[in-house]
């Protein structure tokens, strides 16, 4: 939903952040450190620097939710810049 509007990204930064907080059979962050792999080097790099910074926010207890919204919008930017022509 990152490409989509404003709106439907932080629903499911809200969904994401629920999963995340859980006990899943599956690690959340690695779910998304695979998906980054599929971006370009640069985005790549970005995205990884910012999956970081959200779990360092979240391992020093900030909000889940504003922690997983502050990493939408900075993925949702990422591949903004991307797509913005040179």
């Amino acid at each position: 939903a990152l490409g989509k509007g404003l709106e439907e990204a932080l629903e499911k930064a809200d969904a994401l952040e629920k999963a995340w907080s859980e006990d899943a059979l599956f690690s959340v962050a690695e779910l998304l450190r695979a998906r980054l792999s599929e971006w370009s080097e640069g985005a790549y790099a970005d995205g990884l620097a910012a999956l970081e910074r959200c779990e360092e926010a979240l391992e020093s207890y900030a909000a889940p939710g504003i922690a997983v919204q502050v990493l939408t919008l900075e993925l949702r930017e990422i591949l903004r810049a991307e797509k913005t022509p040179r």
